[in-house]
């Protein structure tokens, strides 16, 4: 029973392995702006490729996009007082391929979170390498 699981659960591996590297690919040729999956109004999903890193990316705000290192806002004194309010800045990363921004203003929100494709084709292709490994000490 126990190698049947190991057997099922290799090939499911196997199978989202192929999906995470085929969503890799396509996070270069995808603007996650403008190709996103949303899940309500305020939740989106994306592919971005960097570098030689393709991120799956989530953000909140599907007109203005995931934050990509620009500019939010500007304060300015105005009669003695701000204006606009300066954001409320929020961060960490881009440490172990997860990366989070969020600035908060009286009104608004904006956040981006990113993680690395790279995770999660390291962990699904543990299972079809014992069992390749598996296989080639079998055949010696």
């Amino acid at each position: 029973m126990a190698h049947r699981a190991f057997q099922v659960a290799t090939v499911m591996s196997t199978a989202m392995l192929v999906v995470a590297i085929a969503m890799g690919v396509a996070g270069f040729a995808l603007d996650p702006a403008a190709h996103h999956v949303s899940i309500g109004d305020d939740f989106h999903v994306g592919l971005r490729g960097q570098g030689l890193d393709s991120r799956l990316v989530f953000f909140n705000d599907a007109a203005y996009g995931p934050y990509r290192g620009s500019i939010v806002s500007v304060s300015g004194s105005v009669g003695g007082g701000l204006d606009p309010e300066p954001a409320r800045v929020s961060s960490f990363g881009d440490a172990w391929g997860v990366s989070y921004r969020s600035f908060q203003w009286p009104g608004a929100t904006l956040w981006t979170l990113t993680v690395s494709l790279w995770i999660p084709i390291g962990v699904l292709a543990v299972l079809p390498a014992v069992r390749w490994g598996r296989s080639a000490c079998r055949a010696r």
